[in-house]
C-alpha cells in the first residue's frame, strides 16, 4: 500500500500549499470538487473562500461556544515552588534571629528548578467528517481543556491537527501543527480547527483535491476514514508508529476516543501511555 504524508508548520501554511498547487490528475477530472461545491448545511459556511477567512482571521463564533463553560482541570498537580530559610546570608534580614544574636540572620531562598517537560497530542479529525456539528464542538472543548490541564502543572503541549482518507491502495495523511510547545493557548486560533465543520469538510477535502494522490477511487468519494483501515485504536498507535508518523513522546487522539472518555480519563489515557510519573 502506499502511502503519502505532509506535515505543515502552522494552519497558515497549510492553507497557502492547498490553495496554490494545482488540482491533482484524479480531482481534475470530477465535474465539481467537494470544497468548493458543498453547501451552509453541511459546512458552515457559503464559500471555500469564506471558510478561509475564519481560518485565518480566527473563528469568533466558535471562541463564544469554547468559553461558555469554565476551562476544567483534572489533574492532580503538585507545584514546586522556591523555599525560604534563614541562612548566614541572604537576601533580606531575618530580625528575630538578628536581634536574638543567631548567626543565621539572614533570609535566602533554595531555587527548586524544574525540568520542563513536553508533550505532543495529535487529534484525528478525519473520523469526523460524518458527524454531528456538536460533537465536533463536546470533543474541541475536551482537547482544549486537555491542553489546558496539563500546561497548568508545568508541562508544555503542543498539539497537531491529523486528517488522513484511506482506500486499500492508498492512505493519505496530513498533520497541522496548531500550536507548539512554547505557544500560549489561543483559543480564538484553535476554534476554527477544532469545532467548525469546514475545516474537514473544506480544508481537508481541498488537501485530497491537491494531494500527491494516484488511486482513481477517491474520485468517488473522497475515501474512508482511518478507521476502515485499523478497526482498533491499538492497531492504528502501533502502524503510526511503526510508519514514523507519530514518535514515542507523541499521544494520538482520535474522535471516537475524545468522545467516549471524559476528561479525567483522558488524562490518565496519555499518562500511562507517556509513561508520565506524578
Amino acid at each position: 500500500m502506499r502511502v503519502v504524508k505532509e506535515q505543515f508548520n502552522s494552519l497558515e501554511e497549510f492553507i497557502r500549499t492547498i490553495d496554490t498547487r494545482k488540482v491533482n490528475k484524479v480531482f481534475e477530472c470530477r465535474n465539481s470538487l467537494e470544497s468548493q461545491e458543498q453547501g451552509y448545511d453541511f459546512t458552515g459556511t457559503n464559500s471555500y473562500e469564506e471558510a478561509s477567512e475564519l481560518a485565518i482571521k480566527g473563528y469568533k463564533e466558535g471562541l463564544e461556544q469554547l468559553t461558555t463553560q469554565k476551562l476544567e482541570n483534572e489533574f492532580n498537580s503538585k507545584v514546586n515552588k522556591n523555599i525560604q530559610k534563614s541562612s548566614i546570608i541572604g537576601f533580606t534580614p531575618h530580625v528575630p534571629n538578628a536581634i536574638a544574636g543567631i548567626p543565621y540572620s539572614m533570609i535566602s531562598k533554595d531555587e527548586i528548578k524544574n525540568t520542563v517537560k513536553a508533550i505532543t497530542i495529535t487529534y484525528g479529525m478525519g473520523e469526523c467528517e460524518s458527524e454531528k456539528t456538536s460533537s465536533f464542538i463536546e470533543c474541541g472543548k475536551k482537547i482544549i481543556s486537555l491542553i489546558n490541564s496539563f500546561e497548568l502543572s508545568g508541562y508544555r503541549v503542543a498539539i497537531n491537527a491529523f486528517v488522513e482518507t484511506y482506500e486499500p491502495e492508498e492512505i493519505i495523511i496530513c498533520k497541522i501543527r496548531l500550536k507548539n510547545h512554547r505557544q500560549p493557548l489561543n483559543l480564538l486560533k484553535l476554534s476554527y480547527v477544532l469545532i467548525h465543520p469546514s475545516f474537514l469538510r473544506r480544508h481537508s477535502f481541498r488537501y485530497y483535491e491537491t494531494a500527491d494522490i494516484t488511486c482513481e477511487r477517491f474520485r468517488s468519494g473522497y475515501g474512508m476514514p482511518f478507521r476502515a483501515f485499523k478497526n482498533t485504536y491499538s492497531e492504528k498507535i502501533e502502524w503510526l508508529k511503526e510508519n514514523k508518523i507519530i514518535n514515542q513522546n507523541e499521544i494520538y487522539l482520535d474522535l471516537d476516543e475524545v468522545k467516549r472518555k471524559d476528561l479525567k480519563e483522558l488524562i490518565n489515557h496519555i499518562k500511562e501511555n507517556l509513561n508520565i510519573q506524578e
